[in-house]
């Protein structure tokens, strides 16, 4: 779990009042979405109301003329804007919109080169058409924001909102009834049909989106159990994220959306769509749940001074390690609210494989006073700490090279993470570096692992001439913590269960001209009993990758002599070795690594992106850019039908016997 120290923002529209004279154009549930989702962000992640911007149509239209609270177009634009000069790099942004939408003829038909239409929402007095919406998202991404949008209406061509009440979300079908039309929800499907993935909400961003239903369905709205009506999207997700708020680990996206599908699919002919990162945390900040570094562990039992922990040497937990202990209420989807406060610090007396015992600080028991199993347990501090050497080859001590070391030296503990410490040194020689930092002349950095081995492609030719303490800092972070991964080995046992664990060549698939090759992750156990497995692919761009269940989910279990199911990874070159990869004898050396347990855990934790390099930002300072390596795991393509024969040989007994 994650301690959010990122701030959170919002920006919640809903319109129910489109008319004052026909009551058929107008909605019923959309101004309640607002509502109640408002009411879960400050009730549940302590949002600050000034933090949250509300746009909701008023009784009557009349009333909204010169006023800045509700949901014209020009409101909603200036109060994304406001939001993006307001908040910081790192903080997420939530956006809802829930009222009509539409589908026009394009006003961008060079920008778009394909589709012929603009999907557009319905804000007062004008419409926000998807471009100019989706700049606005944009803008906020460049700003290093995580969002996540919701939209709860039509998104893609005659999609309605039908049932209670008979409300209906796509604005041409609205009017079209009001007229007395009748509303052909079979045309409508079919009009979506005809583009339901090129429209401009649903390119490739950087942000989130969830929207209400696939495209070839309808959004309907939903009767909700206090008796009020509300759109089937927003009350499904609501109850998806109650239903998730005691997770101790932070909740993904992709996880989410597991979740919600499933609700939806139970009661509902609509399945909502989720477009983005499915590996980012739902309000987690602008890093994803790989970039996390840290983790949560539960108190699993308490004696007096005493409490175990589920988490373990295999999760990286070491003695003197640190940890808070928090109520469950002080956190919402495996997040601790912003403002938690712990009820007592407990240090790691002793660490097994997958747990731990804990004491007091004090050691005193009335500091665990009234602390009970499921409690949760946040890392504070690390008791180990990552040696980095710097051996400068300049001759004079008071070269630039030397000043910035000697700074660096002090300035990282302000922005290194109590998860990685770090101690810098320079020109020790100490054969115990976790890694070592080679300063030529002409600001040329080179770095070396703990055994001396060359870590090549490190990305830090922007930051030798400044040395940027913050940058600087991350960067070895991010590497001390790839090579803890990469150096963790079996554990000392007597008994090792029995699989078979093997990666074999596979077919690259047809057509895939950017993979250079493919390959087939196989593990069969071969024990008496149910193991539980997670397998990461160490990337050659310093990036860990959970592969094996994907969604950074917890280890999946292997029956007694069973297979996992067919998974191949085809694996291209990151962005990082681009370059490099059009040199002779390029190389890249990747790492496929099993966990295996005889109970469910969760490794998540050791999961980071790819180290992709560096940017300046409008403001001049550098700022990580991080990208997922372009490796994924496909399932084997099945054809339509087969053809399979057995031999049969009968032979002749010419003797009779």
């Amino acid at each position: 779990m994650a301690v959010v120290t990122c701030e959170r923002w919002a920006v919640l529209i809903g319109i129910n009042q489109y008319s004052d004279t026909t009551a058929r154009k107008n909605l019923q549930g959309c101004v309640a979405d607002v509502e109640k989702t408002n009411t879960i962000l400050r009730t549940y992640l302590n949002v600050p109301a000034d933090h949250i911007t509300v746009l909701t149509s008023p009784d009557r239209l009349d009333e909204c003329i010169g006023s800045n609270t509700y949901p014209t177009k020009a409101n909603v634009v200036d109060a994304l804007r406001k939001v993006a000069k307001r908040s910081n790099p790192g903080d997420f942004v939530y956006i809802h919109y829930s009222g009509h939408g539409d589908r026009r003829p394009t006003q961008y038909a060079e920008l778009k080169k394909g589709p012929k239409h603009d999907e557009v929402l319905c804000t007062l007095e004008d419409d926000l058409s998807d471009v100019e919406f989706g700049g606005l998202l944009d803008h906020l991404v460049s700003r290093g924001l995580a969002v996540c949008v919701v939209l709860d209406c039509c998104h893609s061509g005659g999609a309605s909102r039908l049932g209670l009440g008979a409300s209906i979300r796509c604005r041409r079908a609205a009017e079209e009834a009001a007229n007395g039309g009748q509303y052909d929800g079979a045309r409508t499907r079919d009009l979506r049909n005809a583009v339901p993935i090129q429209s401009w909400f649903y390119r490739p961003r950087g942000y989130n989106l969830i929207a209400a239903c696939q495209p070839h369905e309808t959004a309907v709205e939903w009767g909700g159990a206090d008796g009020k009506i509300y759109g089937a999207l927003t009350y499904h997700l609501i109850e998806t994220f109650l239903s998730l708020q005691s997770s101790t680990e932070p909740i993904t996206y992709g996880r989410l959306y597991e979740v919600l599908e499933a609700k939806c699919r139970s009661k509902l002919k609509q399945q909502p769509m989720h477009l983005g990162d499915r590996s980012r945390v739902i309000f987690g900040s602008a890093t994803s749940l790989s970039e996390r570094g840290d983790f949560l562990a539960s108190v699993i039992r308490t004696s007096g001074a005493d409490v175990t922990l589920n988490k373990g040497v295999a999760n990286g937990i070491s003695i003197g390690d640190k940890l808070r202990i928090y109520h469950p209420s002080q956190s919402f989807l495996g997040l601790l609210n912003p403002k938690a406060t712990a009820t007592t610090e407990v240090i790691v007396t002793s660490a097994g494989k997958l747990q731990c015992e804990a004491r007091s600080v004090t050691g005193s028991a009335d500091d665990l006073q009234g602390v009970l199993v499921g409690w949760l347990a946040q890392l504070s501090s690390r008791a180990n700490t990552a040696i980095v050497n710097f051996l400068l080859h300049h001759e004079e001590r008071d070269s630039s090279a030397y000043v910035a070391v000697e700074r660096l030296q002090l300035e990282c503990q302000l922005y290194a993470s109590p998860y990685m410490p770090l101690d810098i040194r320079l020109n020790a020689l100490d054969p115990e570096a976790d890694i070592t930092v080679e300063f030529y002349e002409n600001d040329i950095l080179k770095f070396r692992d703990r055994h001396g081995n060359d870590l090549p492609h490190v990305p830090a030719e922007h930051l030798s001439g400044s040395l940027n303490a913050r940058q600087m800092t991350s960067l070895l972070q991010h590497l001390c913590s790839y090579q803890l991964a990469l150096s963790i080995k079996n554990p000392k046992t007597f008994s090792i269960p029995r699989y078979t664990f093997e990666i074999l060549p596979d077919q690259v698939e047809d057509g895939d001209t950017d993979s250079l090759a493919a390959w087939r992750v196989q593990f069969k156990n071969l024990h008496n009993q149910f193991l539980y497995i997670t397998i990461f692919n160490l990337a050659p761009a310093y990036g860990i990758y959970q592969i094996y269940p994907e969604d950074h989910a917890s280890s999946a279990a292997v029956d007694p002599g069973e297979d996992i199911p067919y998974l191949v990874i085809d694996m291209k070159v990151p962005p990082l070795l681009k370059e490099a990869s059009t040199q002779p004898g390029f190389k890249m050396r990747d790492i496929i690594k099993v966990f295996i347990t005889t109970v469910q855990a969760n490794f998540s934790h050791y999961c980071m992106p790819d180290l992709q390099g560096w940017t300046e930002s409008d403001t001049g300072a550098l700022t990580k850019v991080i990208q997922k390596r372009h490796a994924k795991l496909v399932k084997p393509q099945t054809e339509p039908w087969f053809v399979d024969e057995k031999e049969i040989i009968t032979s002749v007994d010419l003797e009779g016997s």
